[in-house]
């Protein structure tokens, strides 16, 4: 097999394999699940301020809603409809405790956050 071949095999010829976090809240589990790169992107620009900094309450708002699932199926958890109800959330709970995983999987670098505008 030709070196190309090889290395497009090992890259965009693999499994897609997307990393799951099972976090327990109050003795629930949830599943936290990697998004693609294009879908992390999409999210990453709808969180940004008008200065270019992530919003990290938007970012983990969407980031639950998106990412959120019911271990082992394919129905999320939270919804559109439960954007105003997480960000009223107090700090240190659920919100806080699951959006630690999501910024996990979504392999968001430090950096990012520490010039986010929560951060």
């Amino acid at each position: 097999m030709a070196n190309r071949d090889k290395l497009r095999q090992l890259t965009v010829g693999a499994k897609k394999n997307f990393r799951k976090e099972i976090v327990k809240y109050d003795g629930e589990d949830f599943e936290l699940r990697q998004p693609s790169v294009a879908d992390r992107d999409e999210l990453m620009e709808q969180c940004q301020g008008e200065d270019g900094k992530l919003r990290m309450t938007e970012f983990i708002t969407w980031t639950l809603i998106n990412n959120c699932y019911v271990p082992g199926t394919d129905e999320r958890v939270f919804g559109k409809g439960d954007y105003e109800a997480l960000k009223s959330q107090p700090t240190g709970g659920f919100v806080d405790e699951l959006g630690n995983a999501a910024v996990r999987v979504m392999n968001v670098q430090e950096e990012e956050v520490k010039n986010s505008e929560d951060g």
